[in-house]
């Protein structure tokens, strides 16, 4: 795995930085990293959010750093949440991830929680078995 996070890392060196293919080099380094184990350094995401476009790149940072821990609160994936409200099964991983950290991590807000994971569920229906396997998982 490590090559893997040398290679994605060598190729997201040598992209210019107006280049399309930009945004899934960092995403696919970001996610190398986090299989490699190195959680720390997924944080290379936390400055380009604002830089990827709105839709499936920035929502896949978002769920990338919420796997890593780097989403300090749930603010930033309701705001994220309301601008993506058409694309299921990235609202289903978002709202399982926002009731896991208030539900297991923070233990407040129970009852929204659960809520909200029954909505993730919803959602989820609509996209697939893996993004319903993780609503289930959250709601459990």
């Amino acid at each position: 795995m490590r090559q893997a996070v040398q290679l994605a890392e060598h190729a997201l060196r040598l992209t210019p930085p107006d280049r399309p293919e930009r945004n899934d080099r960092l995403l696919a380094l970001a996610a190398y990293l986090l299989v490699a184990g190195e959680r720390q350094r997924v944080d290379l995401l936390v400055p380009e959010l604002d830089v990827l476009p709105p839709g499936p790149a920035r929502g896949r940072a978002y769920l990338l750093l919420a796997d890593r821990g780097a989403i300090r609160s749930n603010e930033e994936g309701e705001r994220y949440l309301e601008r993506r409200r058409s694309d299921p099964e990235l609202r289903a991983y978002v709202l399982a991830e926002i009731s896991v950290n208030e539900a297991v991590i923070r233990v407040e807000r129970i009852r929204e929680a659960e809520a909200g994971t029954l909505e993730a569920l919803s959602a989820a229906r609509l996209s697939g078995p893996d993004a319903e396997r993780c609503a289930l998982h959250a709601l459990a």
